[in-house]
C-alpha cells in the first residue's frame, strides 16, 4: 500500500492505494499533479466518517432519477415532482417552462432543494444550491438530449416556453433510513 496525504476542501485526509490503483499512474502524471495523485480522484470529503464522491451522487441518481424539487413561493414551500437533466462541471441540469410557478419562484428566489429517493425509501440523497438560469439553445440542446421525453413535449431547443437552469454552489447529502450510519456529503 501506497500513502499520500492529500488536501481537499481545506481538510487534509490520509489515502490509502493498493499498488494496482497505483501503477495506473505513472510517475510523469503524479510530478504533473506536483507529486500527488489528489488531482486524478473524484472530489472527496472526509469529515467525522462521512465520505463520498460525486461518482456515488450520479450513481444514486442515474437509479432513481425522478426527484421532489423545492421551492419558496413568499413564505410557503412548494415541492413537486422533477426530472433529472445530466451533470457537467460541478452542475446538476434541469429544466421548466416559463408559464409555470416553478419557474417565477425560481427566478424570485434562486435557491432550491431537490431530493431522490430508492423505492423502498432506505436511502435519499438530497441537492442543495443557488439555482441559475442558461438561455443558450447548446444548453438547452443538451438537457434535450438528457432527457429524450422531454425534446418530444418541447420539440425544439429553441421552444420560447423551454427553459433549463442547473444548481451549482451546493451540497449533495445521502442518508439512510433508519439512520444507521452518519450522513454523507459532497460539496459541487
Amino acid at each position: 500500500m501506497f500513502q499520500w496525504i492529500i488536501r481537499c476542501q481545506n481538510r487534509s485526509i490520509w489515502l490509502q492505494i493498493g499498488i494496482a490503483a497505483a501503477a495506473h499512474h505513472s510517475s510523469s502524471e503524479a510530478m504533473s499533479c506536483g507529486g500527488s495523485y489528489a488531482c486524478r480522484l473524484s472530489p472527496i470529503i472526509l469529515e467525522r466518517n462521512r465520505v463520498i464522491i460525486m461518482e456515488d451522487v450520479l450513481n444514486f441518481i442515474s437509479q432513481n432519477n425522478v426527484g421532489y424539487l423545492a421551492t419558496a413561493d413568499g413564505s410557503q414551500p412548494r415541492v413537486r415532482a422533477f426530472g433529472f437533466g445530466f451533470y457537467e462541471d460541478g452542475k446538476f441540469w434541469f429544466c421548466t417552462n416559463n408559464s409555470k410557478k416553478v419557474y417565477a419562484q425560481l427566478k424570485a428566489v434562486p435557491y432550491a432543494e431537490i431530493m431522490f429517493t430508492k423505492p423502498d425509501f432506505s436511502q435519499y440523497l438530497r441537492l442543495s444550491g443557488h439555482v441559475a438560469f442558461d438561455e443558450s439553445i447548446e444548453a438547452k440542446r443538451k438537457v434535450m438530449d438528457a432527457m429524450p421525453a422531454v425534446a418530444g413535449l418541447y420539440q425544439s431547443p429553441d421552444n420560447p416556453v423551454f427553459e433549463v437552469f442547473y444548481l451549482e454552489k451546493g451540497v449533495a447529502v445521502l442518508e439512510s433510513f433508519p439512520p444507521l450510519t452518519p450522513p454523507k456529503e459532497v460539496k459541487f
